[in-house]
């Protein structure tokens, strides 16, 4: 029996991340701020995997910084199929990046590829549901040191009371041990890091038991596109 499911169960490896409408000779443009919290010299982990994917479907990757990317669309003699972006540059690349351009992040491609992306984008309108005291569970899926302007803890709580005009009880759990019940009932929503360092078993075990206890949940780039008023645009590529 546990051949049979095997072989009919996708393995991490056989999902694919970028978009499935990605063929050999497409252009996709990565749009890559310097990341603080990567090492000197590297890229984090979604960004390594999309241009992988790229490359494997013998399609063309450029990446540039946000701040070169209006030049690099000028300069190209072809459109590029889709652009991927860092969802905290989200709102720059979307007024650079012409409507008839597909525009995704690299946080709601790990949605779909490790989690529940219907389930996420059902849960982020819970955000206009949010009153003031309620808890929001800030999750993320391992442990690293937080920078002066942690996306985390400092930029979504920000970008949650603005957006709410109320003030939140927001709760960090960091780690991949699950909290206990009494650590997340009260919660309103819990909103999940991408889940790099996570498998997408890991992943759908979190978004089960809160499926379970009723809990809304999402994830970052979900949420940051939403506040800022691009969610619809960057799920486009996923109804080709």
């Amino acid at each position: 029996i546990g051949k049979v499911l095997n072989s009919i169960i996708p393995s991490d490896d056989e999902l694919p991340f970028i978009p499935d409408f990605i063929d050999g000779g497409d252009i996709v443009v990565l749009v890559v701020p310097i990341d603080l919290g990567a090492p000197k010299g590297r890229l984090i982990m979604p960004q390594v995997h999309a241009i992988r994917e790229i490359l494997d479907r013998e399609a063309v990757a450029l990446v540039v910084k946000e701040r070169e990317l209006r030049y690099t669309l000028e300069k190209l003699n072809e459109k590029p199929k889709l652009v991927i972006t860092d969802s905290q540059a989200v709102m720059k690349v979307a007024s650079d990046v012409p409507e008839d351009i597909y525009l995704t992040t690299f946080s709601i491609l790990e949605a779909r590829y490790r989690g529940d992306l219907d389930y996420f984008i059902n849960s982020v309108y819970k955000i206009e549901e949010l009153r003031e005291g309620d808890t929001v569970i800030i999750m993320e899926g391992c442990t690293h040191r937080p920078l002066t302007e942690d996306i985390g803890r400092v930029k979504i709580p920000r970008w949650l009371t603005n957006h709410t005009g109320v003030n939140l009880n927001i709760r960090i759990w960091a780690g991949v041990d699950m909290p206990e019940y009494e650590e997340i009932a009260d919660a309103k929503l819990v909103i999940h890091c991408g889940g790099c360092v996570n498998t997408r078993n890991q992943m759908m075990r979190r978004v089960r038991m809160f499926k379970r206890l009723g809990i809304p949940m999402t994830n970052y780039g979900v949420v940051i596109s939403y506040m800022h008023g691009v969610l619809e645009r960057a799920l486009k590529p996923f109804s080709v």
